[in-house]
């Protein structure tokens, strides 16, 4: 395995999201996981920099408010 997603960050209105980790939660994975580790679930433009501290980040839709194209 060359990285792992770990789901749920924050919460999210993904019907598949579970119970939000929390971004120290998320951090103490990342920081045990001994691969880059990608958080995923709730995460946009208001919060990515904050998960990027403990690992890379994975969005479906947190961004497209940031895209118009991206909308349609």
């Amino acid at each position: 395995m060359d990285a792992a997603i770990v789901s749920t960050v924050f919460a999210s209105a993904s019907a598949s999201a579970g119970r939000p980790l929390g971004l120290a939660r998320f951090a103490r994975i990342s920081a045990r996981a001994g691969l880059p580790v990608y958080g995923l679930g709730g995460i946009d433009h208001s919060n990515a920099e904050r998960v990027s501290r403990f690992g890379g980040f994975a969005s479906v839709s947190g961004f497209q408010e940031l895209v118009p194209e991206a909308q349609d």
